[in-house]
C-alpha cells in the first residue's frame, strides 16, 4: 500500500513512520512545511494548489492528514486555520482527481469540550467548538473532508485525537482525561488504514481509565484500539 503521510516532521508523524516502516507492504511518502532528515521519500510541500500537491498523491492509495501549521508554539490563528481549510482543500482537491481510496482526517476532541466534564461523550455527539483557532480549524476541515467524501471522492476516516503526550512527559503532572499516548494513536491510524470502515466513519480516541470523558467503544470494535497507556497510573 501505498501512504502518503502529511505533518510528518510532528511527534505524531514520526511516531506512525516508524510504525509503518516495520512493514515493507506500506511504501510511505512523506510531506510537511519544514524540512525532515529522513532516508524515506519526503518531499516539502505548504500545500498549495498547484503542481507540487498534485504530485504528492501520485500513486498514492491512503492519505493520513495531519494539518499541522508545522510551526508549533509559535503558529498563528491563520496558520491554524489555513492548515486545515485552504490546504486541506487543495490536498482533498488532488487525492479526489489522482483516485485515492481512503483518506484518514486527524482532528480534535477539544471540539466537545464545552460539554460538562460527568458528561462520557460519543460519536453520535453533536460537536460544539470554541473559536479558539485550534479548537475552530479542524472542525472546518472537518466539513472540507465530510463534503469530499460524500461526493464520491474518497472513503473518509475521521479520527477525533485527545491531547497528545507521552507518557515520560507527564509522570507526576495533574491528570487531564483527554491524554492520548502518541504511541497508541499511531497504532490506531496504522490500523485504520486497511481497516473494514464505511464509507464515512468518525472515531474517538483518547487513553482509558476510570476519569474517561470519551467513549472510545466505537474506535475498539472497529480498529481493535486498546490503549496500552493509563494515564491515571502515572499521573497525579
Amino acid at each position: 500500500m501505498d501512504v502518503l503521510i502529511t505533518g510528518a516532521a510532528s511527534p505524531l508523524g514520526s511516531a506512525l513512520v516508524e510504525r509503518l516502516s516495520a512493514f515493507p507492504a506500506h511504501r510511505l511518502r512523506l510531506t510537511d512545511r519544514i524540512p525532515l532528515d529522513t532516508r524515506l521519500d519526503f518531499r516539502q510541500s505548504g500545500l498549495d494548489h498547484g503542481d507540487n500537491t498534485r504530485d504528492l498523491v501520485k500513486g498514492v492509495d491512503t492519505v493520513v492528514h495531519n494539518p499541522s501549521p508545522g510551526k508549533g508554539a509559535a503558529a498563528s490563528p491563520a496558520d491554524w486555520i489555513d492548515a486545515c481549510t485552504r490546504c486541506t482543500y487543495n490536498l482533498f482537491t488532488a487525492a479526489a482527481e489522482a483516485g485515492v481510496r481512503r483518506v484518514i482526517y486527524l482532528s480534535s476532541l477539544d471540539l466537545f469540550l464545552p460539554y460538562d466534564e460527568d458528561m462520557v461523550v460519543n460519536e453520535r455527539w453533536r460537536p460544539r467548538p470554541t473559536t479558539e483557532p485550534a479548537v475552530m480549524a479542524p472542525y472546518l476541515g472537518e466539513f472540507i473532508a465530510e463534503e469530499f467524501c460524500l461526493e464520491g471522492g474518497f472513503d473518509l476516516v475521521c479520527l477525533r485525537l485527545g491531547h497528545l503526550v507521552e507518557h515520560r512527559e507527564v509522570e507526576g503532572q495533574p491528570y487531564d482525561p483527554l491524554w492520548l499516548d502518541v504511541g497508541d494513536a499511531a497504532g490506531a491510524i496504522a490500523a485504520a488504514l486497511d481497516a473494514d470502515l464505511p464509507h464515512f466513519a468518525v472515531l474517538h480516541l483518547q487513553s482509558v481509565s476510570a476519569r474517561s470523558r470519551f467513549s472510545v467503544e466505537q474506535a475498539r470494535q472497529a480498529l481493535g484500539f486498546e490503549p496500552a497507556v493509563d494515564f491515571s497510573e502515572v499521573a497525579k
